[in-house]
């Protein structure tokens, strides 16, 4: 389980075309959530004329369901999507944050909840994904491999604690960012999404990423593998 999570500063709301319905899958930031420096309120803000915002528009994207395309005022944008979680009176609550390595005693914000557990309901495209950023400290956290359905029968499901290595693709045809998750024998589990691949590229030079089976699950369509990361994101600045 994750000992001390950091609180989520930022994260991007994730879209992906619909299962079924053709176009990449590729996870796009569409928009911006973020907390005031104090903590008191969080913004969102959609990310137009990004070249991810306009790639989704293309593909079908017309804004987060409440939260309109043209509204100006999105001061409520966080309750809305704080929707997506589960509420704490349930009577599986606990269960539900410990599929994401998270205690009840964490006592986090609704914008960091939003972005450990992603928040991916099975009836839209939505999720949300943690920027990282100012996680400059040793953390814990548990990434949602991007692309599993892809590598299922080439490699086959693994056991939790399995090790595993995240691995830069530099010469990816498709993203020169690319992270690829593989076993000890090289073969692929699938990807950190392409929202996340640049910051944890940048631990993989200059801090340390190690990782393991935390848990599986999903549809035969669409099968989740969760891998636990220990991650040091830069080593010189611990030494010092």
């Amino acid at each position: 389980m994750i000992s001390s999570p950091i609180h989520t500063k930022s994260a991007h709301l994730i879209w992906q075309t619909p299962l079924g319905t053709g176009g990449s899958r590729r996870r796009l930031a569409v928009a911006l959530i973020r907390a005031s420096d104090d903590g008191t309120s969080v913004s969102f803000e959609y990310l137009r004329g990004t070249p991810d915002y306009e790639t989704a528009r293309s593909e079908g994207f017309a804004g987060y369901m409440g939260i309109p395309l043209d509204r100006e005022d999105t001061s409520d944008a966080i309750n809305t999507l704080g929707r997506r979680l589960l509420v704490p009176e349930r009577p599986d609550y606990d269960e539900y944050l410990g599929r994401s390595g998270l205690k009840v005693e964490h006592d986090l914000s609704t914008l960091s909840l939003l972005a450990y557990t992603g928040a991916k309901l099975t009836s839209d495209s939505f999720s949300v994904s943690d920027t990282f950023e100012g996680f400059d400290r040793p953390f814990q956290y548990i990434f949602d491999v991007a692309g599993r359905r892809h590598y299922i029968e080439s490699t086959p499901s693994p056991q939790k604690g399995d090790r595993v290595t995240f691995r830069a693709e530099p010469n990816n045809q498709y993203d020169p960012n690319a992270i690829a998750i593989v076993n000890s024998d090289g073969n692929h589990f699938g990807y950190v999404n392409t929202c996340q691949a640049e910051v944890v590229g940048q631990w993989l030079r200059d801090g340390s990423v190690t990782g393991r089976v935390f848990r599986e699950n999903g549809r035969a369509a669409y099968p989740r593998l969760f891998i636990f990361a220990d991650i040091i994101p830069n080593l010189k600045r611990q030494v010092t």
